[in-house]
């Protein structure tokens, strides 16, 4: 029983008065402190031993569990067997970064991305994720020429635009592998995932120009439709995979058609809504809380859930620079097509209405919103700048970072992540608010 005295007696020494109080001199008091500390430092020393061979019981009895399987079951054990196993275990990095800066292994065609408390980097030759203090954790060798990589929540997703190869991944291993019976005549064109791992790509087939696929977040086929006279610039789905966005055009003696088609992938019918433009091509189309965001050739137009127009803002004869959009914002940064410094900031939110606009004079290199889409961040030559949502205010965050930063790759309330040449930038935010 913790804190019980006990007291011994000696020879003929007297007992003490039992009504007379014990005199705790300060260096008592010092010692029964320190030792009350001790016990509580071994309390949770002891809870945390216990979590971690609680852990390392489990990970044995899944490995276990796995060779009894292949044992008992040797017939039944397949690739798609194995993939489907892997799915479910995955590395989540809990650790925070302890540096302000890590190397990467770079090439100038390289893609990077934040995953999961992880860095990913997709080579022509190499998928590599990093933990945030630039352990390499995973590595996986492929053949691209033009590499794309896409994330989410769930997986990791990367293609070799205009060939067919297309690989998915988690944090531990890959999971899936594009394959079909036309590798000669089916490049893809462009994919996206979303944060619950449902997927939709464009590729063509024999007799299509284009054809677009959604397949579930089990990498099953759910839908597809083809078109034989258009071309697909852009798709999009929800995070159920449930609405379909296809952003295309077709064109004849010169003269474009744009259109973007909705469809529902619960049913077999053809489109829901055909929206066409004449004369401009719709580049960019996604899917936000309520309707989609869309990007033209030469305007930004935003649609609700009915997909009626709510906003068409023409670029006015404007070079779209960056945009950038989450599920509640659209931002975009125009610059002059003449001679001239000046960007034009401009940000809409879901229901379309302009909620920020400001022309500044410096160039903008990317953009990026913060995890909660409540700040936008500009990386420039000048430095690091952003936007509150709350307070609409233009300021200099930092001019402290690597001169070859090119990318905002993630913002949270702590850090934000920005990608050089060959390495990776960690500028703690609280530290300069402070």
């Amino acid at each position: 029983m913790a804190n019980k005295a006990v007291s011994k007696r000696s020879g003929n020494k007297p007992a003490a008065n039992k009504s007379k109080k014990e005199s705790i001199t300060p260096e008592k008091n010092k010692s029964r402190k320190i030792s009350q500390g001790d016990a509580v430092k071994k309390h949770y020393h002891d809870i945390a031993f216990r979590l971690k061979m609680t852990k390392m019981a489990l990970l044995i009895f899944l490995v276990g569990f796995i060779l009894i399987g292949i044992i008992t079951n040797p017939s039944e054990l397949s690739i798609d067997s194995l993939s489907h196993l892997l799915r479910y275990i995955d590395i989540q990095n809990s650790e925070k970064t302890q540096l302000f800066e890590f190397n990467i292994d770079m090439e100038d065609e390289a893609r990077i991305e934040y995953y999961r408390d992880n860095i990913v980097v997709l080579k022509r030759n190499k998928l590599d994720i990093y933990d945030l203090n630039g352990k390499r954790i995973f590595s996986h060798t492929l053949t691209y020429s033009m590499p794309v990589l896409e994330i989410s929540d769930k997986y990791v997703l990367a293609f070799d635009s205009g060939s067919n190869k297309m690989q998915i991944f988690n944090s531990f291993s890959r999971l899936y592998e594009y394959k079909n019976e036309y590798n000669e005549v089916n490049p893809i064109y462009g994919a996206k995932i979303t944060d619950k791992g449902n997927i939709v790509y464009i590729s063509s087939e024999k007799g299509y120009k284009s054809v677009v696929t959604v397949m579930n977040s089990g990498f099953k086929e759910i839908y597809r439709c083809g078109f034989g006279d258009k071309y697909v610039f852009d798709a999009d789905i929800d995070e159920d995979a449930k609405r379909l966005a296809v952003a295309a055009f077709s064109g004849s003696n010169g003269d474009f058609l744009g259109e973007i088609l909705l469809y529902d992938t619960e049913t077999d019918e053809n489109y829901e809504k055909r929206i066409v433009t004449e004369g401009e091509i719709p580049l960019i189309v996604e899917f936000n809380k309520a309707g989609f965001f869309s990007i033209f050739e030469n305007s930004l137009k935003i649609f609700d859930a009915d997909y009626e127009k709510l906003e068409d803002y023409n670029f006015s004869h404007k070079r779209l620079e960056h945009f950038c959009f989450t599920s509640e914002l659209a931002a975009a940064v125009l610059s002059e097509k003449t001679l001239g410094n000046e960007k034009n900031i401009l940000i809409f939110n879901y229901s379309g209405e302009l909620i920020y606009s400001q022309i500044i004079n410096t160039d903008i290199i990317n953009i990026k919103f913060s995890q909660d889409s409540g700040v936008l961040y500009f990386l420039t030559r000048k430095g690091i700048y952003r936007i509150d949502m709350q307070e609409k205010n233009f300021e200099l965050l930092t001019a402290e970072y690597d001169d070859t930063s090119h990318k905002i790759i993630y913002a949270d309330d702590e850090n934000i992540f920005v990608s050089g040449h060959a390495k990776i930038n960690i500028i703690n935010i609280a530290n300069i608010e402070d």
